[in-house]
């Protein structure tokens, strides 16, 4: 999308959706969770007033006696942070939503990536008009902290440590099949990155470590205690993903523990043989106290060939790119790209390096501006890698494949 100033002022937005009034999240989901607790660490004076949570998939006026209850898929509390205190979230229907006049005139943040076209098309049909009655949750979790305490909040972003993997997996979303010579990151550009970056941020409710393997980068060490001396109190969740197959030293499981670390490790060996290597890793996150989600029984879908092009047209990539609600942003090189995915095809050789695709942060960078960047507004409406990419619940139909195939696609 293209900013518009007429129908994007953050001004705008302010006067429409004020700290005073109260709202209705739509969606119990993960994102749902961590809009909840990041704006009540960032917001001192400006707390978001919640009449209920609507979810038709949860019975009809169920109570959760904390945020974290609502979503088995929600970020667990890291001990780090101090556990959200809200208590008793009534989640009820669109239906008793409607029937309710206490709370039927209250405006609608909808609250999930996955089921936010869905939702958004519903609302529509229902006679609702995106952003005067119901909006994308993204927007006040950035427009809020900045408008009304002057904070920059970013809701994700993710930083390559290494474009070498264990694996070659054929689908991987970040193409590492493609890489002719891969690397390891120099470890004074990744510390670079960390310096503009929280130059320009109060506060980023996920910043993710991945790879590549990221425990495959030799001075893993040195990064976690870089980010974790001298930013950590600016993250809320400071995120690993790992495959599992690597056991890293004991003094990378005590930088998990002492910057509180939450480890994704994906399980692929279901289908990949090293259950060995793999079981003697989660072992040592246990006995370490450290905490981790292991995901098993994972699905792939196929994110297209990313050497053809798929979308043409400016509007109809330009409305390819509306629907998709893909959350991973991309820090590399002192540039911060829109998608995390554009990032790695420019790293691999399949997209040329596209100025529209991010925004260089130095000390020219205007916050604002910055922000507007992360909703989406960029110079083309898009994203140059779009046009090959079948995005993140786009409604384009979900082409399943296996992790178990590994190398570049025939």
């Amino acid at each position: 999308m293209i900013f518009n100033e007429k129908i994007h002022s953050f001004d705008k937005f302010i006067k429409n959706w004020k700290p005073e009034d109260t709202y209705a999240l739509y969606g119990a989901s993960k994102d749902c969770v961590l809009l909840i607790e990041s704006l009540d660490i960032i917001l001192n004076n400006n707390k978001l007033k919640i009449s209920c949570i609507i979810d038709d998939f949860i019975p009809n006026g169920t109570t959760f006696e904390n945020i974290y209850k609502l979503n088995d898929s929600s970020y667990k509390p890291d001990n780090f942070l101090k556990a959200n205190e809200r208590k008793n979230l009534k989640v009820i229907s669109f239906e008793q939503f409607q029937k309710d006049s206490k709370i039927s005139k209250d405006k609608i943040i909808i609250t999930s990536d996955v089921n936010y076209n869905k939702t958004k098309n519903f609302l529509i049909e229902k006679k609702y008009e995106e952003n005067v009655d119901f909006c994308n949750y993204k927007k006040i979790a950035a427009i809020w902290p900045f408008k009304l305490e002057n904070k920059t909040h970013l809701w994700r972003s993710d930083l390559l440590l290494t474009e070498k993997c264990t694996l070659s997996c054929t689908y991987c979303n970040m193409f590492m099949p493609h890489y002719k010579n891969p690397k390891h990151r120099d470890i004074d550009e990744i510390k670079n990155d960390f310096d503009l970056y929280f130059e320009k941020v109060d506060f980023v409710s996920v910043f993710h470590l991945v790879g590549g393997e990221p425990l495959m980068y030799p001075k893993i060490d040195e990064v976690l205690e870089y980010i974790g001396s001298k930013y950590r109190n600016k993250i809320g969740r400071l995120l690993l993903s790992t495959n599992g197959s690597l056991v890293p030293k004991q003094s990378t499981f005590d930088l998990f523990k002492k910057y509180y670390l939450l480890i994704y490790i994906s399980n692929y060996t279901n289908a990949i043989k090293y259950g060995r290597r793999f079981n003697q890793f989660v072992d040592q996150l246990v006995q370490n106290n450290i905490v981790h989600l292991v995901r098993n029984n994972i699905e792939w879908s196929d994110f297209g060939d990313p050497n053809k092009i798929r979308f043409h047209g400016e509007k109809e990539i330009i409305d390819h790119f509306d629907k998709c609600t893909a959350p991973y942003k991309g820090l590399n090189q002192g540039k911060y790209y829109y998608c995390h995915l554009n990032t790695s095809a420019v790293l691999a050789g399949l997209q040329n390096l596209d100025e529209g695709d991010y925004i260089k942060i130095d000390n020219n960078l205007n916050k604002e501006e910055l922000l507007k960047f992360d909703l989406g507004y960029l110079p083309k409406g898009y994203a140059t890698f779009c046009k090959k990419c079948n995005g993140c619940n786009t409604g384009i139909e979900e082409i399943p494949v296996s992790y178990a195939s590994q190398g570049i696609r025939g």
